[in-house]
């Protein structure tokens, strides 16, 4: 039931007005007040429709109870009718609107306008009413999506680190028995077969390798769609990368006996620079399409300029080129031009039947020329041909700039006799695989299979090079590279890992190892890596006094030649500090290193601060965001330890683990500490302006 208010100080006035609407409006309930504050309490609690007022009333006035009631939040929504008795006063009526009032009526009130006035109000509240109900509903529908979508998201990041860590364990599940399916082989095809046993392991290896390929592409392609596929830009001879592109496919074509063509444009530049290794992906795709689709005629790789405008991408300016792939093959319809390009997509299903393929190739391509600063496209009708197109650009670079003037036409070197390799590896097969490449190839080969047992093997004899497997029991080869380099700075060491990231690399290369190759590993790659680096002379762990002229290099002056032991305990321990850094960034020289360091403590400790601060508060995005600063400041300075720390810490944070992080952070200001104190009692051997830092470590 509807329920308007009536207040007014003249009993006179109510007894009439409520007598008229019970007589028009029999179904509204009728409340009464005789002041301002009575209609003010009445109106907050019982909260009717429709609110009738008098201006002229004791106390407080029409105006001011007007004033009150829609400033109020539970009565600010009724409208309020003014009764009236100055017909010509303007400014009242004025003033009334501007404090809210709906409407006025001029005494002596008529019964017809009375009725009809609070009709109008009646429906205004219900049309009010209504549109709030249904402006909550919509608020709180789309406050229920936006916590589902939130959920969804989080839920949808916390998938895509799983699938990304699903990705990696399984590139290096099945790398690691790749590598020794294709090693194998290979060493078998080196042996005496029979033509139908050379045949038949061929095509063993022609299907694993094609599987190796698949995996790779489904590698590119989840990081194509996290955002993560990063492109590098150094120096490249152009006809290298299109000669080394067309050797995988000579094979094949030379089987279906296709002519391969290649022509570079005279006006192209030879140095060129870019990325050449996702340039390289992108013709081998093409050209290997080409291949699969043409069974007879021929195949051609054509370079030419496309235009010089000033492009500009990452300083690789003025040059666009455009690359043509033309063969003599089925052809695509054109309704068929740009499907192809998408994600697992095919010209039609028959062709997938018939030809095989998991539809990712171009779709890569297409994302790669697209980094690349180009497009691509194709020209092509059924049963004439196709010519794909596509444009990149790049800078010019020189000769011999940056880059390997090596072929894959390199003059063969056998191994220097008495040659002696350790190579660490936790997989029987693989380390099979390796040692009998290794020593068909004339290198003496010492096995064993652990980290732990390399550096202890290491201490022991002396060695050329080390070929070291990163994920091995009791002590990973990351940790075993760090304290061989502790007492051998010079020596290769090599990783081999089933991890095929860029991060992974550059966790090797931060370990203090020289190189880097991924399994399954190419045969002709391979040798080609260890010859490069096996031929200097052999490697043994320094004993403590032959390390001495090797440290006198960081003597300052001030010291006497006698390196402090607080600042040799800093700079000897592998598992704290890389030694590359010093080597590096510092120049051997120590007190740049210091000085350093103290800049480091300087801005650690009031980070670590933050740190604990957003665990307290269970903030994880600021936690992630802190404890990544953290370990980007303590890799800058070489501080590996805390570095790992700052790592583990920024997981911690993903996972929104907080218990694990404070345990972190302990271990890292625990860490500080510790540095802090090592560097006070290095300072007074240094220069005045070092020992005043003292004042700060202290």
């Amino acid at each position: 039931m509807e329920t308007i208010l009536v207040i007014d100080d003249e009993r006179e006035i109510l007894v009439f007005v409520c007598k008229l609407l019970k007589k028009y409006l029999p179904e509204i309930q009728i409340l009464t007040a005789s002041s301002g504050r009575e209609g003010i309490d009445t109106a907050q609690k019982q909260q009717p429709d429709s609110i009738l007022l008098d201006i002229n009333m004791p106390e407080m006035d029409g105006f001011e109870v007007c004033s009150r009631l829609k400033k109020n939040e539970k009565t600010k929504h009724i409208p309020i009718i003014i009764f009236t008795g100055m017909q010509t006063d303007a400014k009242s009526r004025i003033r009334g609107l501007d404090l809210g009032a709906d409407a006025f009526l001029t005494k002596p009130i008529g019964g017809a306008e009375l009725v009809s006035q609070v009709k109008v109000m009646l429906r205004i509240k219900r049309s009010e009413d209504l549109l709030r109900r249904e402006k909550n509903l919509l608020e709180n529908a789309v406050q229920e999506r936006t916590a589902e979508l939130h959920r969804a998201k989080e839920a949808a990041e916390v998938a895509n680190r799983a699938k990304s860590q699903f990705l990696a364990n399984m590139s290096h599940e099945v790398r690691t028995p790749m590598n020794g399916v294709i090693g194998m082989i290979g060493l078998t095809l080196d042996t005496e077969l029979n033509p139908r046993q050379r045949e038949y392991l061929s095509m063993a290896k022609f299907s694993a390798e094609s599987l190796l390929r698949l995996l790779n592409d489904i590698l590119d392609f989840t990081k194509i769609e996290a955002g993560k596929l990063e492109m590098e830009t150094r120096a490249f001879d152009l006809k290298n990368v299109c000669e080394s592109a067309l050797l995988p496919i000579r094979i094949r074509a030379g089987e279906k006996g296709l002519l391969l063509f290649s022509e570079i444009a005279e006006d192209v530049p030879p140095y060129l620079s870019g990325d050449p290794t996702r340039l390289r992906q992108i013709l081998i795709n093409l050209l290997r399409n080409a291949v699969k689709f043409t069974d007879s005629g021929e195949i051609r790789l054509r370079v030419e300029k496309y235009q010089e405008t000033g492009y500009n991408n990452d300083d690789l300016s003025g040059l666009m080129l455009i690359f043509s792939v033309n063969d003599s093959g089925i052809g695509i319809s054109e309704e068929k031009h740009q499907e192809i390009f998408e994600s697992f997509s095919q010209a039609d299903g028959s062709v997938s039947r018939s030809y095989g393929g998991a539809g990712l190739g171009l779709s890569i391509s297409k994302n790669l020329v697209e980094k690349m600063g180009g497009s691509i496209w194709l020209d092509s009708h059924p049963g004439q041909g196709s010519t794909f197109y596509f444009t990149a650009a790049f800078g010019t670079g020189e000769k011999n700039a940056g880059f390997s003037q090596k072929t894959d036409t390199e003059t063969y070197r056998p191994a220097k006799p008495g040659t002696r390799l350790l190579l660490a590896e936790d997989d029987p097969t693989n380390m099979e695989v390796f040692s009998n490449i290794l020593e068909y190839e004339g290198f003496e080969v010492t096995c064993v299979g652990s980290g732990r047992a390399a550096v202890e093997m290491f201490n022991r004899e002396s060695f050329h090079l080390i070929l070291m497997d990163v994920q091995m029991p009791e002590m990973d080869g990351l940790e075993a590279t760090r304290i061989i380099r502790q007492k051998n700075r010079e020596i290769p060491i090599i990783a081999l890992t089933a991890h095929a990231y860029e991060q992974d690399r550059e966790l090797c290369l931060k370990s203090g190892m020289n190189d880097y190759i991924s399994k399954p590993v190419n045969r002709s790659d391979f040798i080609t890596m260890v010859r490069k680096y096996a031929g200097t002379s052999p490697q043994k762990s320094f004993a403590p006094d032959a390390a001495a002229p090797q440290r006198a290099m960081l003597f300052p002056e001030e010291c006497g030649n006698r390196l402090p032991p607080a600042a040799e305990d800093i700079v000897n321990d592998s598992r704290r500090f890389d030694i590359t850094v010093l080597s590096e960034k510092y120049n051997r020289n120590i007190r740049l290193l210091l000085e350093a360091l103290q800049e480091f403590l300087d801005a650690s400790y009031p980070e670590t601060d933050n740190i604990l601060a957003a665990i307290s508060s269970g903030d994880e995005k600021k936690l992630e965001q802190h404890s990544d600063k953290l370990k980007k400041m303590a890799i800058e300075k070489g501080l590996s330890l805390i570095s790992d720390e700052a790592f583990r810490l920024k997981l911690a944070a993903r996972q929104k683990d907080m218990d694990k992080s404070r345990i972190l952070t302990d271990r890292i200001r625990k860490e500080l500490d510790d540095l802090k104190g090592k560097l006070r009692l290095s300072a007074d051997c240094f220069s005045p302006e070092l020992s005043a830092a003292k004042g700060r470590v202290s």
